[in-house]
């Protein structure tokens, strides 16, 4: 299970009503968009929200405060609201390598490794992904491929058929298009 990072606010000054230090805020604070999750007041300066399930990817936040209800009531603040966004998804080739099996010496392919910030659609992905295989007398002839994944989807193997050692320098491109 992913770890579920907290959105933490970190005031300049003592900001919180001491009664409610170590307890969980219920007025005075939006998220917009809503999700689901817990305000608490760490400290009379710290202010944690910790989502109930993992933010989406890649979404922009707005925070607002309503000074009388959120803060003690001898507090100021210069901003009412704050905006933040979630971490967008990446994905980094990791590795590309020609692997020959050691038990098959006939058995070559390549292997292309692709690291995501996120757990990725494997539909999507796969529909994405292309190999093709050129050379400079050759046209370039598409190959197939599987691909494998790690238990959380946030790494995945791209396998090309099986190739043969090509009698003039031939490279094997990889593509991914845009949408994963």
């Amino acid at each position: 299970k992913p770890i579920v990072h907290p959105l933490r606010i970190d005031f300049s000054r003592s900001t919180a009503p001491i009664a409610l230090v170590g307890k969980q805020a219920t007025a005075g604070i939006a998220l917009k968009p809503e999700i689901a999750g817990t305000w608490t007041w760490l400290t009379d300066r710290e202010l944690d929200f910790q989502p109930k399930d993992d933010w989406p990817v890649g979404q922009d936040y707005r925070v607002s405060f309503d000074s009388k209800a959120a803060f003690a009531e001898h507090v100021r603040v210069d901003k009412d609201e704050a905006t933040f966004a979630s971490a967008p998804f990446k994905a980094t080739v990791a590795s590309g390598e020609f692997y020959q099996d050691p038990s098959d010496a006939t058995a070559k392919k390549a292997v292309i490794h692709v690291g995501f910030s996120h757990p990725v659609d494997t539909a999507s992905f796969e529909k994405g992904v292309s190999l093709t295989l050129s050379g400079p007398k050759n046209a370039s002839t598409a190959k197939k491929f599987t691909v494998s994944y790690d238990e959380r989807k946030v790494n995945a193997f791209v396998h090309s058929e099986p190739l043969s050692i090509p009698s003039d320098d031939e490279a094997l491109r990889y593509s991914l298009g845009v949408g994963v």
